[in-house]
């Protein structure tokens, strides 16, 4: 007996996906996505760091509006 869970996949409701398949995609895809968003922002920090202190500034109380607002 097999205790898989399978669901359709977005129009193709008759292509079948089992967890132990979408749970690495899926893990994958936020990895990839939390490090293109830490490479953006180090960026983001270091070219502020070029310019006077109200651009860091800036984008400081950007982050921190950020996280009131999803977190």
């Amino acid at each position: 007996m097999s205790h898989e869970l399978s669901f359709g996949v977005g129009a193709w409701s008759d292509t079948q996906v089992t967890v132990k398949t979408y749970r690495p995609l899926d893990d994958a895809g936020a990895s990839l996505l939390s490090a293109a968003s830490s490479v953006y922002m180090a960026s983001m920090f270091g070219l502020a760091g070029m310019f006077p202190i109200q651009y860091m500034q800036a984008i400081m109380s950007g982050q921190v509006c950020t996280n009131v607002l999803y977190d």
